[in-house]
């Protein structure tokens, strides 16, 4: 499988410099990374199954080859492959054991809400007070 892992790799690596203690501002950014994480991840889970019918352990020795590929390379931290793969590993068995309205559900769900909630806010902006 031709999977894009670079935006998710490159956010992990930014996580990593997060992993000690921060102070308030460090907190907030790293929570902001890790919300840029989920949304990446959620993207490459859905490109992984989304042709449906592969076995999911065919999958997971599919994501673990691409990232020893990516760790062969050396140009992300040791914690950036270990998150990739836990995180990856841990959401494709969550999402291959759903349906597939659920996958769809899953992968569309946050953007389809964060538009219906700015619909809606530029709807009662408009409203006569």
């Amino acid at each position: 499988m031709a999977a894009n892992y670079r935006p998710l790799m490159d956010l992990a690596d930014d996580l990593a410099g997060y992993q000690r203690y921060c102070s308030t501002a460090d907190d907030a950014a790293a929570r902001k990374i890790e919300g840029q994480f989920n949304g990446e991840r959620r993207k490459l889970v859905y490109e992984l199954i989304g042709k449906g019918g592969v076995p999911v352990d065919a999958v997971l020795a599919s994501v673990d080859r691409d990232l020893e590929r990516i760790a062969a390379t050396g140009n992300h931290t040791a914690f950036a492959i270990d998150h990739v793969r836990e995180q990856v590993h841990q959401h494709l068995a969550k999402q291959l054991g759903s349906s597939r309205a659920m996958q769809l559900l899953t992968r569309w769900g946050p953007p389809i809400g964060a538009g219906i909630a700015l619909i809606a806010y530029f709807y009662l902006k408009t409203l006569p007070r």
